[in-house]
């Protein structure tokens, strides 16, 4: 997250197809799984 402190649209997208890639679907083929990552992005983000 300190790589990229400017999330946007498109970084979202690139972080979600990585993570699906990268077997996380359990977290990136919901709803409530994206948003627990959002979740985490901004409240770790420094």
């Amino acid at each position: 997250m300190k790589k990229n402190p400017d999330w946007n649209e498109a970084s979202w997208t690139i972080l979600i197809t990585d993570l699906t890639d990268q077997g996380f679907s359990d977290w990136t083929s919901t709803q409530e799984g994206k948003d627990s990552i959002g979740l985490y992005i901004e409240t770790n983000r420094k």
